[in-house]
């Protein structure tokens, strides 16, 4: 049976042309082919099977896949690998974040360590020194233990050594003025014990 018309219609009144094939037993559309001018049009509800030794799809511009199914075999190939490779890389990384948080779990840990013992460190210090303090306070009340002078702070320590120091000055101007007139005395009774024996 042709379904190639003997006298072909004018392009003016052609508008498409269907092929339609049925089931034979329950008469439902298996399969339909419409072929316009411009285009044509293939459609099916179910499993649709081409069969050659070689598929190729080419469209009017002349591009086109040769060998359809080796060339989806390759890009099924090679999008496995990319998968496999992806998922190689997925699980070095997740083991590099795996390591990065143990090294840095190590990493505060030890900054942990090296807090606690600035901190017991510091706190020695402090008590180290406090008990030098003490010391020394002891000591300097040991040495104005007995004193007659109420000497509380540094300053009126200063102040009364600074006193005692203009004191024993006077004093020692006193001695020096006392040591200058018995010497005088002395010279003047040397001259008159030396007229007696002459």
């Amino acid at each position: 049976m042709s379904i190639i018309p003997a006298t072909p219609l004018p392009l003016s009144e052609i508008r498409q042309t269907s092929l339609n094939l049925y089931d034979q037993s329950t008469k439902t559309e298996l399969f339909q082919v419409k072929a316009y001018v411009d285009k044509a049009e293939l459609s099916t509800g179910h499993v649709l099977n081409l069969a050659g030794s070689s598929i190729n799809i080419i469209n009017s511009d002349d591009t086109q896949v040769t060998d359809v199914v080796s060339t989806i075999k390759t890009l099924e190939s090679g999008l496995a690998a990319e998968e496999a490779a992806r998922s190689q890389r997925d699980t070095e990384l997740t083991q590099l974040v795996d390591d990065e948080k143990v090294s840095r779990i190590s990493a505060v840990g030890t900054l942990d360590n090296r807090v606690d013992q600035e901190i017991a460190d510091r706190a020695a210090a402090i008590i180290s020194a406090e008990n030098k303090i003490l010391d020394n306070k002891s000591r300097i009340d040991s040495i104005l233990l007995g004193s007659d002078v109420d000497l509380d702070q540094f300053q009126e320590v200063v102040s009364y050594f600074n006193t005692l120091d203009v004191t024993r000055l006077q004093t020692i101007s006193t001695l020096e003025a006392n040591v200058a007139e018995l010497g005088s005395a002395l010279s003047l009774l040397q001259q008159q014990f030396s007229s007696l024996f002459q």
